[in-house]
């Protein structure tokens, strides 16, 4: 996968699944232009009976709890990516009712966020591969780019 690639459903990355319903959401917009998008995972039509109590909604609440993953805190840590694309390919992949991500997946919903710092992986691809910042311009200083820790 290329660094610039956008998440897309379906699109060669994510198996097709009749069970599992991924949603692409787009959620910001970096400082170079790029978007952040997440993907959100969710069984289509409920939970099973096996495990619809842990489904069950938070006091006060209509939807199901979710689990987010997120990496590319550190735009050089480029392993942590390719290790979220992996759960949610795990996800997505998983129709055998009783398997470890089915009980996950009827019992919540999974939100992906593979790349925090889209700008700073990029840059870290192409120009400075220990680069660990994002790459927001920053006024009074010709020094780019904020260490979000």
């Amino acid at each position: 996968m290329k660094p610039t690639e956008r998440i897309e459903p379906g699109g060669g990355c994510w198996p097709p699944s009749s069970l599992v319903s991924p949603e692409v959401e787009r959620v910001g917009e970096r400082a170079e232009g790029r978007s952040t998008e997440t993907l959100r995972i969710r069984v289509r039509g409920g939970a099973d009976s096996l495990t619809a109590a842990a489904a069950a909604p938070a006091a006060g609440s209509e939807t199901k709890r979710e689990i987010v993953l997120m990496a590319g805190m550190h735009a050089r840590e480029w392993i942590g990516r390719a290790v979220v694309h992996y759960v949610a390919a795990s996800l997505l992949a998983s129709t055998r009712s009783g398997s470890r991500q089915r009980r996950l997946l009827d019992a919540f919903d999974f939100v992906v966020l593979p790349m925090a710092k889209v700008d700073g992986y990029v840059y870290s691809h192409e120009v400075d591969r220990l680069w660990r910042k994002n790459r927001q311009h920053n006024d009074g200083t010709t020094c780019v780019g904020v260490d979000m820790d």
